[in-house]
């Protein structure tokens, strides 16, 4: 019998690779003293005597099977690509992300993803102010979108598969170390203090102003409220890619 494995990202922005095989997510690390993983066997959680931190780099996401790592493509539910933020929404424009200011991207190779917790949330312009600091702009009014504030990568596990996370290509965890009989739920945190290195520090160039969301509204229900799923460019799910335009093989659902 197959084991049901989920990879629960709270936060996230997706980046072009133009990549037919993979998917990669920019992330940033919760602040010092908070776990970015939180990894629950058969819907019990795993203790560790000291914070779960990614680190730096690229970490990979691996799905095993007979002893070599799939590499099929992540496949996307019709929904999905609709229940991503897109920044053109709230800049009405494109607006670009550097690569190298995420703390770290995680790749997915294969894997099942859907839009999850798709709820509306409020966004705020904040403008700079003379000292170079950003704030609420009280003559400006919010917008509210209906987008996911989680993404989910499911995957079926086979007797003697097995999933595993790597950094810069050294594996440090694998899920068969773990007793697993049911379900196995891996989920990549974002706490509060990720919110405006998501929709600031990101950025390829600074701004005058800012788009952040209320992190209060609506209230997350894991990760203790980071930022939310965005795509900088326009997402084609057949082929996992990115690009400014639409992907003229666009399928209606995969």
């Amino acid at each position: 019998m197959s084991i049901q494995a989920d990879v629960v990202l709270d936060s996230g922005f997706f980046i072009p690779n133009h990549s037919d095989s993979d998917l990669e997510i920019g992330y940033y690390e919760s602040e010092t003293g908070t776990s970015d993983l939180a990894v629950y066997v058969d819907g019990e959680e795993l203790e560790s005597p000291e914070p779960f931190k990614l680190g730096l780099g690229l970490i990979e996401v691996r799905h095993y099977a007979d002893g070599i790592v799939k590499r099929d493509g992540p496949r996307a539910s019709a929904a999905f690509r609709e229940r991503l933020l897109n920044l053109k929404d709230l800049y009405g424009e494109n607006v670009h992300v550097e690569h190298a200011n995420f703390d770290c991207v995680i790749r997915f190779d294969s894997g099942d993803l859907r839009p999850s917790m798709v709820k509306r949330r409020s966004f705020k312009e904040h403008k700079k102010q003379l000292d170079g600091s950003y704030k609420y702009d009280l003559q400006s009014s919010s917008r509210e979108l209906l987008i996911a504030h989680n993404v989910i990568f499911q995957y079926a596990l086979e007797p003697g598969e097995s999933l595993e996370l790597a950094r810069d290509g050294i594996a440090f965890w694998n899920s068969e170390n773990y007793p697993v009989l049911k379900h196995l739920e891996i989920e990549i945190l974002a706490d509060n203090s990720t919110t405006e290195k998501f929709y600031r520090h990101a950025f390829s160039y600074e701004r005058d102003s800012y788009w952040l969301p209320n992190q209060g509204d609506p209230p997350p229900v894991f990760g203790g409220g980071g930022a939310l799923f965005i795509r900088e460019w326009n997402y084609c799910p057949k082929h996992g890619t990115y690009s400014e335009s639409e992907c003229p093989n666009l399928p209606p659902h995969l």
